[in-house]
C-alpha cells in the first residue's frame, strides 16, 4: 500500500495553498483589496505551532473577519445599492440647492425691480455687486451703452429717473436658470407734462454670490432665454 506524502516539505506546501486561497476569497469579496478586510488573526492567513517538535503544523486555520461573512454575492449586491443610495441622495441634494438658489435669484431680482420702482438708488446699491455691469446696448432709448461699475449704473438710473414723473415696471415672469433670471415685463413711463408711454422688452439678470452683477436689456423673450440658455 503507497502512503501520501508527508513531512514538513508536504505541510508547507499545503499551508500555502491554503494561504493563496484565502486570500482570493478576500480579494474577491473585498474589491478595494486586501487591505479592506479586517482580520482577527495575523496578516499571513496560517498560524503553525511547531511545539511538539514533529514538524507536523498543530494548531493550523486561516484567519477569519470579525464578524460571520456573508456570500459574496449578497455583499456586492448590498454594496452596489449603497453606492446607488448614495448617489441618488447627492443627485437629490444637488437639486434642492439648485431650487433654494432660484428661489432666492427671484426674491433678490423682484427686490432689485421694486426699488428701481420705488427709485431707491440706496437699496439697489445694496442689491448690486460693485462690478455690476449694466447692458442696455439693445435699448432704442437715448441711454443706450454699457455702463460698468454700481456708481456709473446709479448715475444712468439716476438720470433716467429725473425724465419721468413715475416709473412702473410690471413683471409678467420670472424665468430663472443657473444664475441668470429672465424678467419679461412692460415698463410703463409718465412724462411731467401728463403723458404715458409704455415699452415691453426683457431684462436678464445675472447673480454672482447673491448679489446683482449683470443686467441685460433684450427686445425679445426669445432672444434673451436663449442667450442665457434657459428654457421660458
Amino acid at each position: 500500500m503507497r502512503h501520501p506524502p508527508s513531512g514538513p516539505g508536504v505541510w508547507s506546501t499545503v499551508a500555502l495553498t491554503l494561504a493563496n486561497r484565502a486570500k482570493r476569497n478576500l480579494e474577491a469579496c473585498h474589491p478595494q483589496g486586501w487591505e479592506g478586510a479586517e482580520l482577527t488573526g495575523p496578516r499571513n492567513s496560517i498560524d503553525f505551532d511547531d511545539t511538539e517538535g514533529t514538524g507536523v503544523p498543530a494548531n493550523r486555520h486561516v484567519a477569519s473577519t470579525r464578524a460571520p461573512r456573508q456570500p459574496c454575492a449578497a455583499r456586492e449586491g448590498s454594496a452596489g445599492i449603497g453606492v446607488l443610495s448614495e448617489r441618488m441622495t447627492s443627485a437629490t441634494d444637488e437639486l434642492r440647492f439648485r431650487e433654494v438658489q432660484r428661489v432666492r435669484n427671484v426674491e433678490i431680482v423682484r427686490q432689485a425691480i421694486d426699488a428701481y420702482g420705488r427709485r431707491d438708488v440706496e437699496a439697489l446699491r445694496r442689491l448690486m455687486r460693485t462690478d455690476v455691469e449694466l447692458d442696455w446696448s439693445a435699448s432704442k432709448g437715448w441711454f443706450a451703452g454699457v455702463y460698468c461699475g454700481t456708481d456709473e449704473v446709479i448715475r444712468v438710473f439716476a438720470d433716467y429717473f429725473s425724465a419721468f414723473e413715475a416709473i412702473a415696471i410690471e413683471p409678467e415672469s420670472f424665468v430663472a436658470g443657473g444664475d441668470s433670471v429672465a424678467v419679461p415685463n412692460v415698463a410703463r413711463l409718465y412724462g411731467r407734462d401728463g403723458i404715458e408711454v409704455s415699452a415691453r422688452a426683457t431684462f436678464v439678470y445675472t447673480l454672482r454670490y447673491g448679489a446683482v452683477a449683470r443686467i441685460c436689456l433684450y427686445q425679445e423673450l426669445a432672444d434673451a432665454v436663449e442667450a442665457v440658455g434657459i428654457t421660458a
